[in-house]
């Protein structure tokens, strides 16, 4: 009865009411010097204290050791809308065009922003949406964090996901391939069966309708043709973070989740992209994102 009561509730919320809705922003960015940054600003209708806010940042050097930071905030102190996401005295934010990301606290203060560049195609509406404002910009700000701090000078992208079928409830694995360069924005996001996809040269955007990703042994290809001669193969690098998403949550929801679906866990790595077409293969940086349960 109680399985079937609640069954009935969440048919009958829609929208932003719904118990499982999640609005998030990711920023994703590549330094000059090979740094990765990976900072997410989300609203969340989930949990005992609907509407909460959340930013979290991690920054990723070479031979150093790896900035991670997460602030959540009261439902009272949180927004998202068209405009952005803010989370108590943290943001990610619409700003003349780009985005600005501000964090403010005593564990870290940071302020970077992602200039104006060209979108992905809107997505269409479906219970979990994915579209990106920003496929290439670029991204340049400041952080300090204690003793440490510095300067990142590079190029991002701009993700946004919404709705209410997201892998924290479908259980599907999700994964996230992008390479970024000067002229070039090549990315992926397959969540399950659903695929968003989009391939920039220069400022002419290429068919994506039979990309085709699979699994290799040092990483991933990614193949383009016969709608365009293209092929990408992504070889990720040893080092990476790892981050449990649902430590955010009370003790209470982290049992009864582990309980029903497992821990989900989210990975990210730096990895570089070999791209041959017709011309001369070409290289680029790049970042692999998976989220699976285990």
């Amino acid at each position: 009865m109680r399985l079937l009561l609640l069954a009935g509730l969440l048919a009958g919320c829609q929208g932003r009411d719904d118990p499982r809705y999640r609005d998030e922003l990711e920023l994703l960015g590549i330094g000059g010097d090979g740094a990765i940054l990976d900072a997410r600003a989300a609203w969340s209708n989930t949990g005992f204290l609907a509407g909460q806010g959340e930013v979290s940042c991690a920054l990723l050097r070479r031979r150093a050791e790896p900035l991670l930071y997460r602030q959540r905030a009261l439902p009272g102190a949180s927004r998202a809308d068209d405009e952005g996401v803010v989370a108590g005295a943290d943001s990610l934010l619409r700003r003349d065009g780009g985005w600005a990301l501000t964090v403010a606290s005593e564990a870290l203060s940071a302020r970077l922003e992602l200039a104006a560049g060209p979108a992905g195609a809107p997505a269409a509406a479906s219970p979990w949406a994915v579209d990106a404002p920003v496929l290439r910009g670029a991204l340049r700000g400041h952080w300090q964090a204690g003793d440490r701090g510095g300067l990142f000078d590079g190029r991002g992208l701009l993700l946004r996901r919404r709705g209410t079928g997201g892998p924290r409830f479908s259980g599907e694995e999700q994964l996230g391939l992008y390479v970024l360069g000067d002229d070039v924005s090549i990315g992926l996001v397959q969540s399950g069966p659903r695929l968003y996809a989009w391939a920039l040269a220069a400022d002419l955007m290429l068919p994506t309708e039979d990309l085709v990703v699979t699994r290799t042994g040092r990483g991933y290809r990614v193949d383009l043709r016969p709608a365009v001669d293209l092929v990408v193969q992504i070889k990720t690098r040893s080092r990476h973070l790892r981050s449990a998403p649902m430590d955010a949550l009370t003790r209470p929801e982290r049992w009864l989740l582990r309980l029903t679906r497992g821990e989900l866990v989210r990975t990210i790595r730096a990895a570089s992209a070999s791209i041959r077409s017709a011309g001369a293969p070409a290289s680029y940086p790049a970042i692999a994102v998976r989220t699976a349960w285990k």
